[in-house]
């Protein structure tokens, strides 16, 4: 699938298919592709006169580049279902790749999530990027933090009456 979201200052581009299926366990992969494909480097337009005020005689917009943003990461899935099929286990491990200008990452997490069913009431609980860093060829590692969640979900007859989720 192809989105082009917020009147195209940025494309997304993401495939994904089963590995492997069976009553309890399934294995799936993605790719996802990112791609802010107009920035401007604007760290070199500004010709200060000594001052140290920006005024529009001082741009030179000859020194703005435009770069492109890229990311594209992968995603290994692993879901189990537990307990009678009523709850169900979820392991993400994410790889990315990311340019910008000359720079360019490798990154790795971890998601992992837990759906239990009561009746008519799904709740949910997990944590997203575990471990999560990326390394910069020219400027170190990229630490993020991990977030938490928790969820739940009421249906009636097939139909959801009632969705809520808080973040950490």
């Amino acid at each position: 699938a192809y989105n082009q979201h917020s009147k195209n200052l940025f494309n997304v581009f993401y495939l994904a298919f089963n590995i492997y299926i069976d009553y309890e366990n399934s294995l799936s992969c993605g790719l996802v592709n990112r791609k802010i494909p107009e920035n401007y480097n604007t760290s070199n337009g500004w010709i200060d006169n000594g001052d140290g005020i920006p005024s529009l005689n001082e741009i030179d917009y000859n020194n703005i580049q435009q770069f492109s943003d890229n990311e594209t990461g992968f995603v290994l899935s692993y879901n189990r279902k537990l307990y009678n099929s009523k709850s169900n286990l979820t392991i993400n491990g994410k790889a990315v790749l990311h340019n910008v200008l000359n720079y360019s990452g490798q990154g790795l997490s971890l998601d992992i999530i837990y759906l239990q069913k009561f009746n008519n009431i799904n709740m949910i609980l997990g944590l997203n990027n575990l471990g999560a860093y990326k390394s910069w060829n020219y400027l170190g590692t990229e630490r993020f933090e991990s977030k938490g969640f928790i969820g739940a979900e009421l249906r009636f007859e097939n139909h959801i009456i009632f969705n809520s989720a808080l973040y950490s």
